[in-house]
């Protein structure tokens, strides 16, 4: 038995993330993810995630529960179905977890927030009465007709109209299309790429958006000082500029990252990467011999 008695302070938001493993770990921790980006880690709960070896775990959830203000169950195709080894379905045994879980939060009045993927909403005549308002909530569904982050998206701008969290990180504002292109087939990209010395391809999810995989050029530039370094980014800027294909680039010491990818085209890799490349090859080129060198301001 759950004491419902709570913990949570005023203005201090806290999301229960509920599901089982069998159904929705992938979801759930998909979720986590996409709340630590835009919330940090002291505002969410997942078990798997929060709970340590050695600890008392039924005593974390407890605590977790008791803290919430939010509680997110994830339900899947199974979620329902799922039984012990016995054939008893485990949503209606006295000791099932997630069972627990629900009926602690709809006794105490904590705001629920149903997300069904891939399943029909519940409907009240197969969960166990003490569960049966959960299928009266309204719910969010992720299905082949919306998208994962959209999803995650409404849900937290519900999170932050209804229950005090911030709005989510401003979104990059990436420019709109002003080119028709085509992206480069690999035996296209690796033909431009001979002879360039040190470009590779690369593929990483786009940060607040990690269901698109971007396809990157990606080179490390490195010079004989951090200041040159420097100077080899402010030499570039006017022609980066000028070409209205902006760089991903970080600096760390003399080193210089960079990778290159076509907005306009869904984060693939064109004509404009590789036309840039050989720019900025160039333009380290200069700064290494000491050509070119426009003061910093």
């Amino acid at each position: 038995m759950i004491s419902t008695t709570t913990n949570a302070e005023a203005g201090d938001p806290y999301i229960f993330i509920s599901y089982r493993r069998e159904d929705t770990m992938a979801a759930a921790r998909g979720l986590l993810r996409f709340l630590y980006t835009h919330y940090g880690k002291a505002r969410v709960f997942m078990d798997i995630v929060e709970i340590r070896r050695g600890a008392d775990w039924k005593k974390s959830i407890k605590e977790a529960l008791k803290r919430a203000t939010v509680f997110v169950p994830i339900i899947g195709p199974r979620w329902l179905t799922l039984t012990d080894e016995h054939g008893r379905r485990r949503i209606e045994k006295d000791d099932d977890w997630v069972a627990k879980e629900i009926s602690f939060s709809i006794k105490s009045g904590k705001r629920i927030y149903p997300v069904y993927i891939d399943t029909p909403i519940l409907s009240k005549k197969f969960i166990p009465k003490k569960l049966s308002s959960l299928a009266s909530l309204q719910a969010f569904e992720i299905n082949k007709y919306n998208s994962t982050e959209d999803v995650w998206r409404e849900l937290c701008k519900s999170l932050h109209d209804q229950d005090g969290l911030p709005p989510l990180l401003r979104d990059v504002a990436y420019p709109r299309a002003k080119v028709r292109l085509q992206p480069l087939a690999n035996s296209e990209l690796r033909k431009r790429l001979e002879g360039m010395d040190g470009w590779t391809t690369v593929a990483s999810p786009l940060p607040g958006a990690e269901h698109v995989i971007r396809s990157e050029l990606h080179k490390r530039f490195e010079f004989s000082s951090f200041n040159d370094a420097i100077q080899f980014m402010h030499n570039a800027a006017s022609g980066i500029n000028d070409r209205q294909h902006h760089p991903r680039w970080e600096n760390i010491w003399r080193n210089v990252d960079v990778w290159l990818s076509t907005w306009d085209i869904q984060f693939q890799i064109s004509e404009l990467d590789i036309s840039l490349a050989i720019y900025l090859d160039d333009t380290a080129r200069q700064v290494r011999n000491g050509i070119a060198r426009a003061a910093i301001k």
